[in-house]
C-alpha cells in the first residue's frame, strides 16, 4: 500500500506529506525479514524519495523571508531529519514490536508474488515526483470511470488514508508552528493554542480537497488493474496480517515523522533565532 501520500489543495498546489537498536524477542519479528518486506512493500523507496519532496514543498513557504545561506542550511537540516536510513530505522523498530514473525512471513509472500509485485510496482511508479503532471493531466478522464472510483473509495474507506493524510499534515505543520513559537520567545506571546485552533480550522476546510485528491490519486495508481483484480486486492487488504501490517506501517510512519518534525522543529526554531539577531545587528 502506498503510505506517501501526495495532497493536492485549492489550485492543485502540491504538499507532500513527512535509529533505535531492533529488539529481538521471541515470537517477534526480527530485522532480516523486517527489511526485506520493508523493501518489497515498496516503503524503503517512498521514503528515500522524501526529503527532496519536502524540501521542495517547505522551501516554497519560506522562500524569501530567510537568506540563501539559511535556507542551504535548512536544505541539510531536512536532509539529516529524514534521512531514508534513519527512518527505516526507526520504522523496523516500530513493525519489530508490533508484528509477529508469522505475519511478516504471510505479508513477505504475498509481496513476493506476481500480483503482489506488479501492484507495488504500480504504486511505487506513482509516488514519483514525475507522476504527479500525468496524474493532473489525467485526472478527469481517470476520475469518470465510476467503477474505478467506487473501488478506490473502498480501498481508501478500509485504510482511513484521509485521515491518515490529513495527520501527517498536522505533524508537518504543526512542526513549523512550533518553531515559529520558539523562535518568538516569550516576550511575543504566541498562543501556541490559538495557532493550533486556526490550524485544526484550515485542516477542516480542506478536508474535500484532501479527499479529492486521495481518490484521484489512487485511480491514478491502480489504472492499469482490471476490476477483478481490484476487488482481489480489496480482499487482500482486508485478511488479518495485512490489516495489522498496514495499521502498524502508517502508525510507524506518522511516529517516525512526528519525531522527525520535532527534531527538525527545534533546529529551525535555532536557525530563525540567530537569523533574528544577525538582521538586528545590521
Amino acid at each position: 500500500m502506498q503510505f506517501i501520500a501526495r495532497l493536492v489543495f485549492g489550485a492543485r498546489s502540491v504538499f507532500f506529506s513527512m535509529v533505535a537498536l531492533l529488539a529481538v524477542m521471541p515470537g517477534l519479528a526480527t530485522a532480516e525479514p523486517l527489511d526485506r518486506l520493508i523493501e518489497l512493500s515498496g516503503i524503503e523507496a517512498q521514503l528515500a524519495a522524501t526529503p527532496e519532496a519536502f524540501k521542495r514543498d517547505f522551501l516554497v513557504q519560506v522562500d524569501g523571508a530567510f537568506d540563501d545561506q539559511t535556507l542551504r542550511e535548512f536544505e541539510s537540516m531536512i536532509d539529516r531529519a529524514l534521512a531514508s536510513e534513519v527512518m527505516v530505522a526507526r520504522l523496523r523498530s516500530y513493525l519489530a514490536a508490533r508484528l509477529s514473525a508469522e505475519e511478516v512471513r504471510e505479508v513477505t509472500r504475498w509481496y513476493e508474488s506476481d500480483f503482489g509485485r506488479r501492484v507495488t510496482e504500480f504504486e511505487v511508479a506513482a509516488s514519483a515526483p514525475a507522476a504527479l503532471e500525468a496524474m493532473l493531466a489525467s485526472m478527469d478522464t481517470l476520475l469518470n470511470d465510476a467503477q474505478r472510483v467506487v473501488s478506490v473509495q473502498e480501498i481508501e474507506s478500509h485504510l482511513q488514508l484521509v485521515d491518515y493524510n490529513l495527520a501527517l499534515v498536522m505533524v508537518t505543520q504543526g512542526a513549523l508552528l512550533d518553531a515559529i513559537v520558539a523562535a518568538a520567545g516569550r516576550e511575543a506571546r504566541i498562543d501556541r493554542v490559538s495557532m493550533q485552533a486556526m490550524l485544526d480550522v484550515k485542516l477542516a476546510a480542506i478536508r474535500p480537497d484532501v479527499e479529492y485528491s486521495t481518490v484521484a490519486h489512487l485511480v491514478y495508481t491502480y489504472r492499469e488493474l482490471s476490476a477483478r483484480e481490484m476487488e482481489s486486492y480489496l480482499g487482500v487488504l482486508q485478511q488479518p496480517a495485512m490489516e495489522n501490517f498496514n495499521r502498524s506501517m502508517m502508525l510507524g510512519i506518522a511516529r517516525m515523522f512526528e519525531e522527525a518534525f520535532d527534531e527538525f522543529a527545534v533546529r529551525l526554531g535555532e536557525n530563525i533565532v540567530q537569523s533574528q539577531q544577525i538582521a538586528s545587528v545590521r
